[in-house]
């Protein structure tokens, strides 16, 4: 029948099989690619809400205590401060106690995390909040602490896992670091701020945006500025945007 059908439209059967091949190899191309750009707009979506969601967290947090998270950390620890947070975030809990320092019998740190968490280029890392565990909120966000911040300065850094466990967790895909500032807001980390701390990145300090802070290597703080590129969809090698070219094109390979 299919033969017949061929030879009445004037295509042999060969030249179907050819055509059907080659759609099947378009489709193959062209579908991962289509998957992966409909994944990044859904993130770049719900790192822009999770922005303005913890804007407001932090400004609530202000007007209740009169004072800053960065003012009230620093007086009450990052400990003091995950007290709180419940009040603003609905649904918190902790799921995890992993941090630094948590090895496995080989004295890995990765192994022995809730779940694994890579960077751009593959290969496991740990994230650059690393003190006080893991937490979900209602929405199934992963929520992450890093140490209190000294008296005048913002922090404490917060990172988010914008989709939990779910992949890719990957650090600077879906995976993004803020630091809570003086004035009652929430910045992506590397935007410029006068009570930034420019130093001892690993203890309360930040860095400023650049390449040199949102590449693809495994290392726990090579991407901390990928969230400034990402909110505001530029891409660090300075071509293009960030979502589309530097995470859809893999320019950070």
């Amino acid at each position: 029948m299919l033969r017949q059908t061929c030879r009445h439209l004037g295509f042999t059967l060969a030249e179907v099989l050819i055509t059907l091949g080659i759609i099947g190899v378009v489709a193959a191309m062209t579908i991962p690619t289509l998957s992966t750009n409909i994944r990044n707009k859904e993130l770049q979506a719900q790192l822009k809400k999770t922005y303005s969601e913890w804007n407001q967290v932090s400004m609530q947090f202000m007007d209740d205590h009169e004072q800053s998270i960065p003012d009230y950390a620093s007086e009450n620890g990052t400990t003091g401060l995950i007290k709180e947070i419940p009040k603003y975030v609905k649904g918190v809990s902790k799921f995890s106690d992993w941090g630094y320092g948590v090895k496995d019998e080989n004295g890995d740190n990765t192994t022995t995390m809730p779940y694994r968490i890579y960077a751009m280029k593959g290969g496991r890392t740990i994230p650059p909040c690393d003190a006080y565990g893991f937490r979900n909120d209602i929405s199934g966000k992963t929520i992450l602490f890093d140490d209190s911040p000294q008296s005048g300065f913002n922090g404490p850094r917060l990172c988010i896992d914008l989709n939990g466990d779910k992949r890719p967790n990957t650090m600077g895909i879906d995976i993004f670091s803020f630091q809570f500032t003086t004035d009652g807001h929430v910045i992506p980390e590397g935007t410029e701020h006068p009570n930034n701390r420019y130093r001892d990145v690993h203890s309360g300090g930040t860095v400023k945006a650049s390449p040199t802070y949102c590449r693809g290597d495994n290392g726990q703080y090579n991407t901390l500025a990928c969230t400034y590129y990402a909110i505001h969809d530029i891409s660090p090698t300075g071509h293009g945007t960030y979502w589309k070219d530097y995470i859809g094109k893999k320019q950070y390979k």
